[in-house]
Formats: structure tokens, C-alpha cells, sequence
């Protein structure tokens, strides 16, 4: 985190950049290190947090709220709002300076960062950026003021969704965003390690290839013998009913010497072959 941090406040003075052995990072590389030092920040413990020198950070990422590149005044937003939440620093809007143990630097920073949630016009911005800025620093600003941050919903393709309600989370979440991509739904669906992070258990029931072919092929085999069962019992009935044309002219009655072999005989040749034929014993 101190090689981040360095890196987060350098100003390109020679001092930092022998210690670096860097020269001053441009604005990408500076809104990167703060995503990244924000990333180790979210799985720190408040104990932890509360030890760093918060009045000298606060301090630094304050300047950063007025740099001129959006994406390192929104990181460096990001990473305050976290500061706020994990450190347990919920500051009332009514609160002054001295009530309820508000800092003049806290108040400053809520002050700025109200300003860039209402803020319409700025140099090198476009109105989508503009408008991005604004929602963005009003979800900051209400986790500043009461500590409540703004709800995400992550829909998956198989009906899940996981639900974040913090901005360690979301750090966390946009940060695998980020690396995963495309693949981001995929591993969120099937990776350990993403359910384990998010305290996240999707259901079991996705069909994959392989499950949905060997399904097919069984309605297709089922299909077949239902064809052919419907096939030998159409043949059935038919040779029943030629059996009965031939042997009984219409009215007559069937007559004792015709055995059950002899009725039956033409049914069980349709359904099972000719092998019935030969294998019936000799007429008493």
C-alpha cells in the first residue's frame, strides 16, 4: 500500500522521484494507483484503517477532488467514501465544526464533494462525464453523510443475482469487473473464490452442452419407440381385422373348433414376426 500511496501523491519534485525512480505519473497511472490502494483498503479491518494517519490521507485525496482529470477525481472519491465506511466516520448533515467529533478536513471534504455531486460545467468534460460525476458523488456524499451506500445489482443470464450494499464491495466488484471482462459472468457463476468474496452461493441449476445434448438424445430414442410402437399397433388392428373378413362372412358366429391360437395367431405375427408362425404347435 506505501509503494500505491507513493506513487498517489507524488508531484513530480525530485524527492519522490529518487525514491521512485519514476517520473510524475500521468493521470491513468495516478487514478490506477488510487483504484489499487483503494482495492488493499477494502480488505482491511476498521482497526487497521483507523491506525493509518487519516488527517494527512484525507488530506492528500482532498487535493486530488480538484485534479483535472475526471477519472482521478472520481477515484480519489471512491476512496474517501471507503475511508468513511470502513473507519466508521458518519458525519450528519446538520453537524458543525467541533459537533459530534467532525474534523475541519472531514467537513471540507463532504463540502467538496457536495459541490462536484451539483457541479454542470467543467473545462475538457462532456456532458455524459458530467453527468456520470454528478450521480457518482451524490451515492459518495450519502454514504459521507449516514453511511448508507447506493445499492448494485449484478443479474446473471441463469436467474441469480448478487446484490452489493457497500463500497468494499464495490471496490472489490469493480475491480474484478475490470480484470475478468467478459468473463466476468461467467467466473461470477462458477468461481469459488468470487463466492467466497461476496459471500455469494448461486444456484445449481444451470444446463450446460453437454447435459442439454444427452437430454435430446433421450427424447429422441423415447420418440422412436413411441413411433414404433404406434406402427406395430396399427398393424395389429389391421391384420385383425383382414383375419376376420376372410374366416367369417358377415353374420356368422364364431364356431368351437377355432382355437385362441387361431384368433390371436395374426395379431402376435404383426407385433412380434413371422417366428410365431413356426413355432405353433399342431392343431388337436
Amino acid at each position: 500500500m506505501e509503494v500505491l500511496w507513493q506513487i498517489v501523491i507524488h508531484k513530480g519534485s525530485a524527492h519522490a522521484d529518487q525514491t521512485l525512480g519514476t517520473s510524475k505519473p500521468t493521470p491513468p497511472v495516478k487514478a490506477a494507483a488510487i483504484t489499487a490502494w483503494s482495492l488493499l483498503l477494502s480488505t482491511l479491518s476498521s482497526k487497521r484503517v483507523m491506525a493509518l494517519q487519516l488527517p494527512s490521507v484525507l488530506g492528500a485525496l482532498s487535493c486530488l477532488l480538484e485534479d483535472p482529470d475526471v477519472g482521478v477525481r472520481k477515484a480519489a472519491g471512491e476512496a474517501i467514501a471507503l475511508l468513511f465506511e470502513v473507519g466508521g466516520i458518519h458525519l450528519l448533515e446538520e453537524q458543525a465544526l467541533g459537533e459530534g467529533g467532525a474534523t475541519a478536513m472531514e467537513l471540507q471534504v463532504v463540502d467538496q464533494m457536495k459541490a462536484l455531486a451539483a457541479s454542470s460545467s467543467r473545462k475538457g468534460q462532456t456532458k455524459k462525464e458530467r453527468s456520470e460525476q454528478r450521480s457518482s458523488f451524490r451515492d459518495m456524499v450519502a454514504t459521507l453523510q449516514g453511511g448508507a451506500c447506493h445499492e448494485t445489482c449484478v443479474k446473471l443470464k441463469h436467474g441469480d443475482s448478487l446484490k452489493i450494499s457497500t463500497w468494499s464491495q464495490t471496490v472489490q466488484l469493480n475491480a474484478f469487473r475490470s480484470l475478468l471482462g467478459e468473463g466476468f459472468q461467467r467466473h461470477l457463476q462458477e468461481n469459488d473464490l468470487l463466492h467466497q468474496v461476496f459471500n455469494f452461493a448461486p444456484s445449481n441449476t444451470v444446463v450446460y452442452k453437454g447435459t442439454a445434448k444427452q437430454q435430446k438424445h433421450q427424447n429422441c430414442m423415447a420418440s422412436k419407440m413411441k413411433t414404433q410402437l404406434m406402427n406395430q399397433r396399427r398393424c395389429a388392428l389391421e391384420a385383425t381385422r383382414k383375419f376376420n373378413d376372410a374366416s367369417y362372412p358377415p353374420g356368422e358366429k364364431l364356431s368351437a373348433p377355432h382355437s385362441a391360437a387361431q384368433v390371436f395367431l395374426p395379431l402376435l405375427s404383426a407385433l412380434y414376426g413371422s417366428d410365431i408362425r413356426a413355432k405353433q404347435s399342431p392343431q388337436s
